[in-house]
This record gives structure tokens, C-alpha cells and sequence, in this order.
């Protein structure tokens, strides 16, 4: 298994750098953009003397080779034009998108899972058909429709909670709900979609021959079995909540990744895209990372395969 975990972790290298450079391909083509500071940091380090002892042309390579270095061996992510830095812009902005996200995602996995499971549970009535319209009616109202909608009843109506800014808890309320809806939409389907896979398995119909009550069966064997495709159901909704505040951010004024992205696409900056997109594709491939180890240790099958491969591996090395 920790063989596993290792591949599993080592593959995550090759993906990134294969993001970063479709990303550094795609801003350096953008016409206005800022590549000043790609090389501000490292000068006269190893690897400037490695380009000038093989005189190495000053192009998109050697710049792209110069913040993989900078990124790996500095951990910096450039400077901008005002000579500050990604790292600290970013990081300062972090903490605004990691709060509304997971405020929205335990909103989506607090409401939307037992909502899915009261759906699966009655399967063809009154409840299911309840869930699944309500599901569908959230999952079909685009999202600036409900921020226009959250905005004129709770702002401007009532009058309780602030049109942006989340200066007090109050401004995280709306930007939250918004997420929270996209999610629990998703999480009360795949929910009732994987907990109803489990019910129709056969060995459920002998432990209710057995006399076992249902609410042992729901607890001690669908919802058990449930927890891999559950993890699955939680890894999406995660990235979901990340990628819808893009948007939220920018309805709401977070002072967030989402919003610094926005702007440096209005800017054309590259060196504030490039640190984004670094963050972003870190978050997204490290919350896959865990669900993946999660769902390892919960599934015993799973457990069980990978143990055969590792044997049959070192047989074959011992061979």
C-alpha cells in the first residue's frame, strides 16, 4: 500500500509541471502581457551560469526552465510590476477563498448527503420524488441568478447582511449559500445514486431474512459499503466549491484567489496567472490525492487488489 500511496504521489510531479506549462504556453501567447519580472529572481545563481556556459537564448524555454527553478529550488512565484511579491499576494488572499469554500462545502455535505440517503432509502416515494425535484430546481438555477436573488431579499430587502465585503461574519453568509446550493444539489443525487447501487445488492435481502432491523442494515452495511463512492462524491463537490469561487468571489468583492485570477486576466499579468494557477492546480490535485488514500484505506477490496499486484511485483523482481 505505501508502494501505492508513493506512485500515487509521484505521478502528481509530472501533472503539475504539465499544467504549468500549458498555462505558461497560454498567457505568454496573450497579447499586453507582463513578462518583465519572469527572470527578477536567482540572477547570477547555478542556473545562470549553466545558461551562460551553454549560451542559452533568452526565450519562452529558458524563461519557463527559470520559474520552474525559482518555484522548486526558491519557492517563489515571481514578482509583479510594483516588485511585490506572488507568494505574499497570494497567500494573503488564500485564506478568504479557503474559508467560503469550506464553509460551502460542509454546507454541501452537511445538508446534501442526508438528503440523498433519506432519497435512497425511500426509493419511488413521496420523499425521493421531494429530494430529487428540489435537487434538480437548485442544480438549474445559475448562480449569478441566485446571487441577484440572495442579494435583493437579504440585502436590500431585509436589509441584514452586506452587499460585499466579508469584513464580519455576516458577508461570509451569502457567498457560502451560494456555494452550498451547487453542492448540495450534487451531493443529495450522488448520494442517492451510490447508497441506491448498495440497496439493490442481494446480501442486503438475507440480513433482512435474518430479522435484522433497517435502521442497523442502513447503518451498519449500506452506509459502510457507501463510504468509497461517498469519499468520491465529497473529492468533487471540494473541487467544485474551489472552482465556483471564481465567481462568487467576484459577485461578492472576496478578496480572494478567485477574484486576484480575474484581475489578472483583465491585466494581463502573467506572473499573478502563473502563481493562481500554481495554487490552484496544488489545492485540486491534493484534495484528489486524499480522497484517492481515502478511499484506499476505507475499501478493503481495494486493499486486498493493490496487495496482489505488490506481491506479484517482488515475485517477479525475485524471479
Amino acid at each position: 500500500m505505501i508502494r501505492y500511496f508513493l506512485k500515487r504521489l509521484l505521478l502528481m510531479i509530472p501533472t503539475f509541471f504539465a499544467i504549468l506549462l500549458i498555462a505558461y504556453l497560454m498567457t505568454s501567447n496573450l497579447t499586453g502581457t507582463i513578462v518583465d519580472a519572469m527572470s527578477a529572481y536567482g540572477e547570477g545563481d547555478a542556473l545562470d551560469s549553466f545558461y551562460e556556459k551553454i549560451d542559452a537564448p533568452d526565450n519562452r524555454v529558458t524563461k519557463f526552465v527559470r520559474y520552474c527553478y525559482d518555484l522548486v529550488v526558491h519557492g517563489e512565484m515571481g514578482k509583479t510590476s510594483s516588485a511585490t511579491f506572488i507568494k505574499d499576494e497570494v497567500a494573503f488572499r488564500l485564506k478568504y477563498t479557503a474559508g467560503v469554500a469550506v464553509l460551502g462545502f460542509l454546507v454541501s455535505i452537511l445538508i446534501g448527503i442526508p438528503l440523498g440517503v433519506l432519497a435512497a432509502v425511500n426509493h419511488n416515494r413521496w420523499p425521493d420524488h421531494t429530494v430529487s425535484t428540489f435537487s434538480t430546481f437548485l442544480a438549474s438555477i445559475p448562480s449569478y441568478c441566485l446571487v441577484l436573488v440572495l442579494v435583493f431579499i437579504f440585502s436590500l430587502w431585509l436589509g441584514i447582511l452586506p452587499v460585499s465585503g466579508i469584513d464580519t461574519w455576516k458577508g461570509y453568509v451569502m457567498p457560502v449559500i451560494v456555494l452550498g446550493v451547487g453542492g448540495m444539489s450534487l451531493a443529495s443525487r450522488m448520494t442517492r445514486s451510490a447508497v441506491l447501487e448498495i440497496l439493490s445488492k442481494p446480501y442486503l435481502t438475507v440480513l433482512r431474512a435474518k430479522g435484522l432491523p433497517e435502521w442497523k442494515i442502513l447503518y451498519k452495511h449500506v452506509l459502510k459499503n457507501a463510504v468509497v463512492p461517498l469519499l468520491s462524491v465529497a473529492g468533487n463537490i471540494a473541487v467544485a466549491a474551489l472552482c465556483s469561487t471564481l465567481i462568487v468571489e467576484n459577485f461578492f468583492s472576496v478578496p480572494g484567489i478567485g477574484a486576484y485570477l480575474v484581475n489578472a486576466v483583465k491585466g494581463r499579468d502573467q506572473q499573478r496567472l502563473l502563481g493562481s494557477v500554481v495554487v490552484l492546480a496544488l489545492i485540486i490535485m491534493g484534495i484528489g490525492f486524499v480522497t484517492d488514500m481515502l478511499g484506499v484505506l476505507c475499501s478493503p477490496k481495494f486493499r486486498k487488489q493493490i496487495g496482489k499486484n505488490g506481491r506479484k511485483l517482488s515475485k517477479g523482481a525475485d524471479e
